[in-house]
């Protein structure tokens, strides 16, 4: 295959089964099924909610060392993460937990990965990014259809202006990986995989909360 014929589909495509495996995990078919702890899905949300925080100053450099035709596609990215904080802020609230609760050593290491993406190629760091956006989206999508318990939370993860922003994000990674190196696309590649691992790890980190510390 041609250079310029890798895309963000094509690198997604040659890993689909992990794909798949990383997006339809236990904890989304607990979500689904109703069959998930609220104490557990609660745990969860804490975690997420470091994760979006250790996200934005990521963002925040990549948005940094893009050009000038995808800073609008990520300044968007960077507002709807300052959103999703505040909406985060609200709903632990709501729930009685509390944010300052230590970060899980699965999420850490996660958040530790995403801000090493700040000091790479832009077109690797891109198709990071846009691959954990890509994993929420699909996450959701598929578990949207959940228990009423979960629902009034979860569906703040999908919707339209969600799905227009990862278009957006994915026409700049692939524009990004036309010109890129052969090394670079190669790492692109790895970052997609990296990026699946980090998430399914992300996903079930609360399951057991024995595996807390």
């Amino acid at each position: 295959m041609s250079k310029g014929r890798f895309t963000t589909a094509t690198l997604l495509k040659r890993h689909a089964p992990l794909w798949k495996v990383t997006c339809r995990n236990p904890f989304l078919v607990g979500v689904r099924d109703g069959s998930l702890p609220v104490d557990t899905f609660n745990r969860w949300l804490v975690q997420d909610r470091h994760f979006v925080e250790g996200l934005f100053p990521a963002a925040c450099r990549i948005t940094a060392a893009a050009p000038r035709k995808d800073r609008e596609t990520l300044l968007t990215g960077l507002r709807s993460l300052l959103g999703h904080l505040a909406w985060f802020d609200r709903t632990l609230a709501a729930r009685g937990l509390d944010p300052a609760t230590p970060i899980h050593p699965v999420c850490r290491a996660y958040v530790d990965y995403v801000i090493s993406l700040g000091f790479q190629p832009y077109a690797v760091s891109l198709v990071a990014l846009w691959a954990q956006y890509r994993a929420y989206r699909d996450a959701w999508a598929w578990a949207r259809t959940c228990a009423p318990k979960f629902r009034s939370v979860v569906r703040n993860w999908y919707s339209a202006e969600y799905g227009s922003f990862l278009r957006d994000l994915g026409r700049a990674a692939d524009a990004a990986l036309a010109d890129a190196s052969s090394r670079e696309i190669e790492s692109a590649e790895q970052a997609i995989l990296d990026v699946a691992r980090y998430e399914l790890a992300f996903w079930v980190m609360t399951m057991d909360p024995r595996r807390e510390e």
